[in-house]
């Protein structure tokens, strides 16, 4: 079962940001920045058909089980960064040290966000 991490932050589309917003240029510094930490291929931009576009960071080579994967969405009014792991409750430890380097890297830029934790139950 995936389980996932989320930081969620405030998006700001302007040269200089307003206070609490993350640009665009600095959402996809930041999850580069966490991909390379964690070994993990960037993919994207990939638009989606609600004017949203995501990135991907995955593990090297075949997707493997209890490895930690990422995704970050940019809408018009926010950043998502969700942090993936194909394991138990136990192996969430992985996504959770993922998500607190995006946590320390807004931190550094004083961002505001929230985290929450969740099971994702895909449908068959």
């Amino acid at each position: 079962m995936d389980r996932v991490v989320e930081v969620t932050a405030a998006h700001t589309e302007v040269v200089s940001p307003k206070p609490g917003g993350l640009t665009s240029t600095q959402a996809v510094d930041l999850f580069r920045d966490v991909a390379k930490q964690l070994d993990l291929v960037v993919e994207g931009p990939i638009r989606s058909f609600r004017g949203e576009y995501d990135y991907s960071a995955l593990p090297r080579g075949a997707r493997a089980v209890n490895k930690t994967s990422l995704l970050m969405t940019v809408n018009g009014k926010r950043v998502r960064f969700a942090c993936k792991i194909y394991g138990t409750a136990k192996e969430l430890a992985g996504a959770q040290r993922a998500a607190a380097l995006f946590e320390e890297s807004l931190d550094k830029l004083g961002i505001q966000y929230t985290v929450s934790t969740r099971r994702a139950i895909i449908p068959p």
